[in-house]
């Protein structure tokens, strides 16, 4: 997913959501940078709903859970644990998950009972969800 659709689909939940919360990783020397920028975009463009936070985005951001929806923008090896757990029981999360150059796009759907209904959507290209948190060099 480019950066332009990425900033496209978080200012679209913004202005459409009570609150949105954007937790990212940048593997670029100048990742918290870039944090810094997107921030200074939200202010400027009057989206009070979005908190943003650098860090390792496969953890996700358990001290903010539950969420009621997940959109991951990088793909995971396998199924995300940490991140299906992190949602509230009827919650959704949509993720590209598979290694190599193409990925299925799946919905996980909670059932309120602790699990999940699993949906292939298509077909994708993301690059690989990375552990750890992008350092300076």
């Amino acid at each position: 997913m480019t950066h332009f659709l990425k900033r496209s689909a978080l200012i679209l939940l913004a202005t459409s959501a009570l609150s949105v919360t954007a937790l990212g990783v940048n593997p670029a020397v100048a990742a918290k940078k870039h944090a810094a920028k997107a921030e200074a975009r939200f202010k400027a463009l009057g989206l009070t709903n979005v908190i943003t936070r650098f860090g390792d985005g496969g953890a996700g951001w358990p001290e903010q859970a539950p969420f009621d929806r997940i959109m991951v923008t990088a793909a995971a090896s396998d199924e995300p644990k940490a991140l299906l757990a992190q949602l509230k029981p009827n919650g959704i999360l949509v993720a590209p998950i598979g290694k190599g150059p193409v990925q299925s796009l799946r919905r996980y759907t909670g059932d309120g009972k602790g699990g999940f209904e699993i949906e292939a959507l298509t077909d994708v290209r993301f690059v690989p969800l990375l552990d750890g948190v992008a350092k300076e060099l």
